[in-house]
C-alpha cells in the first residue's frame, strides 16, 4: 500500500512546478513611446510649419494680411524689413505669454493655442518661389503648441526650403520636444507637397508628407523612422494635430522592436487621432493625445 503521504506531495510538486512555468513565461507589456514621441514631434513639427508657410506665402507680410492661420492678438517685430536689398527678411513672431492659467497661450484659426516666439528669416529674395527660410525657437523664446490644457515646448531650429510652388523640404536636426511626459529629441528630413490648394494663406489646403526621420524617446531610447505611405494633412480645425492618412516604419533597433503605424485605421481618413499600431503582429488601436 502506498504511504499516503506520497500521494500529497506529488500533487504539490506539479503545481509549484507550473507555479515556476508561469512565472519564468511572464508576458512583458509592450510600451508604445517611441510611435507616441514620434507622433508628437511630428505634431509639432507641421503645426510650426503651417504658421511660417502661412506668414511667408502673402505678399502682404507687413500687415499680416492674406494670413489665415496667425491669430488676432500675435504681433510681428521686423528685423530685417527690407524687400530690395536682396539678402532676405527677418521678423520675430510673437504669439505672447504661456500664462499661468488654461487656456494657455493664443488661439488660433487652425484650432490650436500657441505661445512664444518664432524667429523667421528667409534668405534671398522673400518674393523668389525657391528660397531658403530658418525658424529659430531657442528655449529663451517660450514657445508652445497645444490644446490650451497641455502645451508641449518645441526647442531648436527648422529648415524649409521651397522648392517651387507648393514643394518644401524641411529638415530639423536634434530638436527637444517637452511636456509633462518628458523630454525627447527628434531629427527628420521630409519632402512636402500640397495637393489641394484652397486659395490665399494656408487654410483649407491639403499637403502630403515624405521622407525619414530619427529620435530618442522619453525613456533615451533610440529608433528611426520612415514614412511608407505619405501623410496627408488638412489645414482646418480639428485636422491641426493629427494626419488623416498615411503609414509608418518605427525600428528601435537595440530592442530588436519592429513597429508600423497606420494614421487611418478605420479605412475613413478622419481627423480622429486614432492610430493602429502593430508591434511584431501584435495590432492594437491607439487615441493620441
Amino acid at each position: 500500500m502506498k504511504n499516503p503521504m506520497y500521494r500529497l506531495i506529488i500533487p504539490i510538486l506539479v503545481l509549484l512546478s507550473l507555479h515556476a512555468c508561469k512565472e519564468q513565461y511572464v508576458e512583458v507589456q509592450e510600451d508604445f513611446h517611441s510611435v507616441e514621441d514620434n507622433i508628437k514631434a511630428e505634431v509639432q513639427c507641421y503645426a510650426t510649419f503651417d504658421v511660417v508657410s502661412d506668414l511667408i506665402s502673402t505678399e502682404k507680410l507687413y500687415t499680416n494680411e492674406g494670413s489665415t492661420l496667425l491669430p488676432f492678438g500675435s504681433t510681428l517685430s521686423f528685423i530685417d524689413s527690407s524687400y530690395d536689398d536682396g539678402d532676405g527678411i527677418e521678423v520675430f513672431l510673437d504669439f505672447g505669454d504661456l500664462g499661468t492659467q488654461a487656456p494657455h497661450g493664443i488661439l488660433c484659426p487652425d484650432g490650436l493655442y500657441r505661445s512664444g516666439k518664432l524667429r523667421v528669416s528667409i534668405e534671398g529674395n522673400f518674393l523668389a518661389r525657391e528660397k531658403t527660410i530658418l525658424v529659430d525657437f531657442p528655449e529663451s523664446s517660450g514657445f508652445h503648441t497645444g490644446d490650451g490644457e497641455q502645451m508641449t515646448a518645441f526647442v531648436g531650429s527648422m529648415k524649409i526650403m521651397q522648392k517651387g510652388l507648393g514643394k518644401h523640404n524641411v529638415k530639423v536636426d536634434q530638436i527637444e520636444v517637452k511636456d509633462a511626459s518628458g523630454t525627447l529629441t527628434w531629427s527628420c528630413d521630409h519632402l512636402i507637397e500640397v495637393t489641394h490648394d484652397a486659395g490665399e494663406g494656408q487654410y483649407g489646403d491639403t499637403y502630403e508628407v515624405s521622407g525619414t526621420s530619427t529620435g530618442t524617446n522619453r525613456n533615451g531610447v533610440a529608433y528611426s523612422c520612415s514614412i511608407d505611405a505619405n501623410l496627408e494633412k488638412t489645414l482646418e480645425k480639428g485636422c491641426a494635430e493629427t494626419f488623416k492618412r498615411g503609414q509608418l516604419s518605427i525600428s528601435e533597433t537595440e530592442r530588436s522592436k519592429n513597429m508600423r503605424v497606420d494614421y487611418d485605421p478605420y479605412g475613413d481618413g478622419a481627423c480622429d487621432n486614432a492610430i493602429l499600431v502593430d508591434i511584431n503582429g501584435k495590432r492594437t488601436i491607439l487615441e493620441i493625445d
